[in-house]
Parts: C-alpha cells; structure tokens; sequence
C-alpha cells in the first residue's frame, strides 16, 4: 500500500512539473530531462508513470482544463445569471493572457493520438457551464430556443473569446487595435450578450 502511494504521488509530481513547465515556456519546453532534473529523478523515471510524454501531457492538458474551470467558476456567483454570463467570459479571457503557455497546451499542441484526449472529460465541463448560464439567460428573458440553437450560440460565444484570446496570446494583438485584450473583451462579450439576450421574441 505505501509503495502504491509513493507511486500516486510520484504520478502525481510529474503531472504538476509538466503543468508548471508549460507555465513557463508552453508544451514545447517540457520533456523527460527536465522533468527528471526538477523532481531529482532519472529522465526515464517518467516513462515507469506514464505510456510516454504524450500520455503525460494528455494529463497536464485536462488539469489545465480544471483550472481554466476553476477560474471561471470563482468569477461567477449564482445570483445572476446575465452578470455571470459576462463574468465567465471575461474570466476565460483573463486566464488566457495571464497563461498563454497552458492556453497553447489547451488548443494548439498536436496529440499524435487522440484518443489520449478522448479520456479526459475536463475539456467539456466549461464548455456545459457556458451553455447553461447562457440558457438560464435566454430564459429569464422569456426567449425560447432549440437545443441545437442553444449549441450554436454557445459556440459563438466561446468561439468569439477564444479567437480573442489567441490573438493576444500571439503578440500581434496591438496591429489590429489599440484597446488592452481585457477591455476589448468587455466590449466584445456586451455585444455578444446583446445579440443574445435582446432578440425578438
């Protein structure tokens, strides 16, 4: 039983100095040497834990998800849900540009096998929030929508976010503005809530 403790933590341990060198450096800075030097372990000591680097990454990547989820879900209160709408995405924005290495671990590391990722549900949880906030929203405002509708919306909003955030995570977001990301965001995020919640009936 402690053995098979030591080798949770272990586990453990690997999965957080990935997460924290992605922090620093995105996807591309971890690998098996400096992972093996920051736990003061043998690089191979992570493959006795792990298939290989892309089954750790697939762990690191659904963590990053729990914590973009955790950031969203401190943002928001429950008391409303149009202040939560505009919190959400705002918070999801935020988390992008104070991490943009996890963000490129999120969306932009190739798995050359994706079903690596097939098993980690994380990914979709914030995904679900943001549709039932906005259809809590759609409801108080007496709008009626069908599912796929609901889906589509769902993923304008998302859609719209994500491209911001890419954008400034890429240091060319001043050529194309001169707001800060977090104000254009604000900006963005009222127009997209006013596009959803002010349809005719």
């Amino acid at each position: 039983m402690a053995r098979r403790k030591a080798s949770e933590e272990t586990r453990e341990s690997f999965i957080i100095a990935a997460l924290n060198l992605c922090r620093e450096g995105g996807p591309e800075a971890v690998s098996a040497r400096r992972l093996g030097r920051l736990l003061g372990l043998s690089q191979m000591a992570v493959y006795r834990h792990f298939q290989d680097m892309e089954d750790l990454l697939a762990h690191a990547w659904d963590r990053t998800y729990q914590q973009l989820l955790d950031h969203i879900q401190a943002a928001i209160f429950g008391e409303n849900p149009f202040k939560d709408l505009r919190a959400g995405l705002q918070a999801y924005v935020g988390f992008g540009v104070d991490n943009p290495g996890l963000y490129r671990l999120m969306f932009f590391h190739h798995f050359e096998r994706m079903e690596y990722l097939t098993s980690q549900k994380t990914s979709l949880l914030a995904l679900d929030l943001l549709r039932k906030t906005l259809a809590t929203c759609l409801e108080q405002k007496s709008i009626s929508v069908d599912e796929q509708r609901l889906h589509f919306m769902t993923l304008q909003a998302w859609f719209t976010v994500h491209g911001l955030t890419t954008m400034a995570i890429s240091g060319r977001f001043q050529r194309v503005t001169e707001f800060l990301p977090e104000d254009l965001a604000g900006r963005l995020i009222d127009e997209i809530c006013e596009s959803f919640l002010n349809r005719r009936r």
